[in-house]
């Protein structure tokens, strides 16, 4: 009987242990999935819209990384799902502005 328990016990953890592998696997996924849509779909709103690319003179993506990282990282979000969300919208949001940056900083050098 006791052999049966700690079997059983044994393939109880290794269960739990491959849950969390896949819960952590799924949550990088949904990471890096948020950041790579966010980083486009601010790059397309700046590209469709040229002249509404800035906020009270603050480009948009970097409007909105500062501000959905801040929250992010505040817990604006309410839960640790959500959080993580916001900071992977913002860091994309950031890379879209660094990116965008780098492009006319790399085209002035050529002038």
């Amino acid at each position: 009987m006791a052999k049966s328990i700690t079997k059983y016990e044994g393939m109880k953890n290794r269960l739990r242990r491959a849950q969390e592998k896949s819960k952590e696997a799924t949550s990088a996924a949904i990471g890096t999935a948020t950041t790579m849509g966010s980083a486009f779909a601010v790059s397309y709103i700046e590209g469709r819209y040229p002249d509404k690319k800035d906020i009270f003179g603050v480009p948009v993506s970097l409007a909105l990384g500062v501000s959905a990282t801040i929250a992010g990282v505040l817990g604006a979000g309410g839960d640790k799902t959500a959080n993580a969300v916001l900071t992977s919208t913002g860091n994309g949001a950031l890379a879209a502005y660094a990116a965008s940056r780098g492009l006319e900083m790399g085209r002035e050098a050529q002038e």
